[in-house]
């Protein structure tokens, strides 16, 4: 399997920003453009954009009155994680990493 056949995925919010930039600069430093970065950004954030230029792939996700940001994990573990093959096609393996973990 080729590295690019590998996409890494996160998801945040608008409060775990900061964790996102951090987690996207460790991992460009550990692997720089060796895998692939993608994020879901959901409940209606914006990321800055030195935050989203570090991610390969973007997809946003409106917000849900069901799911508001108190309920991101929910969002993360029901609604994100199990559609992987749908909102990112064509890859070999999909990992996921919280947005505050850090290489």
């Amino acid at each position: 399997m080729d590295a690019q056949d590998v996409l890494v995925v996160t998801a945040f919010d608008g409060r775990y920003l900061d964790l996102a930039e951090d987690m996207a600069a460790s991992f460009r430093r550990a692997y720089q453009n060796r895998y692939r970065l993608a994020a879901v950004v959901f409940g209606g954030c914006e990321p800055p954009a030195a935050l989203a230029s570090q991610f390969d792939v973007l997809v946003r996700v409106p917000p849900v009155a069901a799911l508001d940001s108190a309920h991101g994990y929910d969002l993360a573990y029901l609604g994100i994680k199990p559609r992987l093959r749908e909102l990112f096609p064509g890859y070999a393996s999909y990992c996921w990493v919280d947005a505050d973990c850090w290489f």
